[in-house]
């Protein structure tokens, strides 16, 4: 690649594949690199999207049907910790990246979009236990990077489900953090206002922009 800026360079999608964690690891570092492009190497989406199709999980949230990505080998179960490693986040970086390439037209996501969308804004942004609230920050963080907030708005219809829910946390948002409410505290007592401005923020410019 040349020394253009992100806007104008093409990133070469990963190869997909369920490993063990250490390779886990890095597919899920560059789907999270790959949110930082605008462009994909039209020679490396065909394959991607197959790897999508052989390592998608299908699951339900609720009524609608939905879809994961798990890129650690093995059928056992897997801890929280893990789970959000090396299936939420990717999941929700993979969501960004198709969102992309369903905009740009060619290739027929909209349904592995659709269900990537069920899974990301209700299952996809719970944390576990104390570190909860500042997981779904970053989660909602990701999802603004990727474009899947902005697809959101400007698409409501192609999900009312997730555009629901996308809704509900902004309104959310902003309640928490409406003048004369206390500071939001972590479960240790450490201020997260300010992780929570930062996300509003966040939405806030991927919405509006």
């Amino acid at each position: 690649m040349d020394n253009q800026g992100p806007e104008a360079k093409s990133f070469t999608l990963p190869r997909l594949f369920r490993g063990p964690l250490n390779h886990a690891l890095e597919q899920a570092r560059l789907l999270d690199a790959a949110l930082d492009f605008q462009n994909f190497d039209a020679g490396s989406i065909p394959i991607f999207l197959r790897d999508l199709q052989d390592l998608a999980v299908p699951l339900h949230v609720g009524v609608h049907p939905a879809l994961a990505w798990r890129l650690l080998q093995g059928d056992e179960r897997l801890s929280s910790e893990v789970r959000v490693d090396c299936q939420k986040r990717p999941t929700l970086c993979i969501a960004g990246i198709l969102a992309r390439i369903h905009g740009q037209g060619g290739h027929d996501v909209a349904g592995l979009l659709l269900q990537a969308l069920h899974y990301c804004l209700v299952d996809g942004v719970r944390g576990h236990g104390y570190d909860a609230p500042e997981y779904f920050c970053e989660a909602l963080g990701i999802l603004a990077r990727g474009g899947v907030v902005r697809f959101l708005v400007q698409n409501p219809t192609f999900s009312k489900k997730a555009y629901e829910v996308l809704c509900t946390y902004t309104r959310k948002l902003e309640v928490d953090l409406a003048p004369g409410q206390p500071p939001i505290r972590h479960a240790f007592g450490g201020d997260l206002t300010p992780i929570f401005r930062e996300t509003r923020r966040l939405l806030s410019a991927a919405m509006f922009s």
